[in-house]
């Protein structure tokens, strides 16, 4: 069965069909192009459904950014149509090679709620809807108060279950709104809790990272895409292979 994803595409290398994971740069043109059709007034603030969805992208960009000036790490990014999840990162590092998936919940805290409680209504709403154990949560806070109640709620809610970890976004604006400076990227759990700040001007955070020696471009009608080298892949498969036997005949 196949799964269509929001922003990403299938491309035809050799025989098969692969999907391509999005890298934070190509994110930030495509919000570029949508608050530029929509206007930013109404981008940043229309309930409208495929509006929220453009504007989750702004949580998703700022996100990705704030994990790789932590990490260092480049993080892709994909988007199902259907969720759960959300959306999806992956990282790829290598020595040892290790490739993280990780599945996102989003929720937004959108500028219309009049108190935090309202905010707390929603948070919690999404807590108990009852996702598997191995969801992480991004609460995107598009509110004028965001840091304050931000504050607040990491001192309320005790236990995010279920949900691995807990992350908040908000984003940071120059004196009297007159333009966006970055954002700021916490994460309330698990403990220690931690802070990164954002700068948009911040040009090293829009350099790619060197690809692994497992990896390599492919440029395919005029697109740029990133591909895990062929013998990798039969390397991978054989050894994904060999564990699920031997997990199979320790079962016995």
């Amino acid at each position: 069965m196949k799964v269509d994803f929001i922003n990403s595409e299938r491309v035809k290398v050799g025989d098969e069909e692969l999907i391509y994971f999005m890298h934070p740069n190509m994110l930030r043109d495509k919000l570029i192009e949508a608050v530029e059709k929509i206007g930013a007034q109404k981008f940043f603030s229309s309930p409208e459904e495929n509006v929220k969805k453009a504007r989750e992208n702004v949580a998703e960009y700022f996100f990705v950014l704030g994990l790789k000036k932590d990490s260092g790490q480049d993080w892709f990014l994909m988007q199902p149509k259907k969720d759960p999840p959300d959306f999806i990162l992956m990282t790829v590092a290598a020595n040892p090679i290790t490739i993280t998936l990780d599945h996102f919940e989003l929720v937004e805290i959108p500028g219309r709620c009049k108190s935090f409680e309202e905010m707390l209504e929603i948070v919690r709403g999404k807590l108990n809807k009852g996702y598997a154990g191995k969801y992480h949560l991004l609460i995107f806070v598009n509110h004028e108060k965001s840091k304050e109640w931000i504050n607040t709620l990491h001192q309320q809610i005790q236990d995010f279950a279920p949900f691995k970890t807990v992350w908040t976004v908000h984003l940071v604006w120059y004196k009297g709104k007159s333009s966006l400076y970055g954002s700021v990227v916490n994460r309330l759990r698990p403990y220690p809790t931690r802070s990164i700040e954002v700068a948009l001007d911040d040009e090293a955070l829009r350099q790619s990272s060197p690809l692994p020696d497992h990896m390599e471009e492919l440029k395919i009608d005029g697109k740029t895409f990133i591909n895990f080298k062929p013998d990798f892949v039969k390397e991978l498969t054989m050894a994904m292979r060999k564990s699920l036997l031997a997990r199979s005949q320790a079962r016995r």
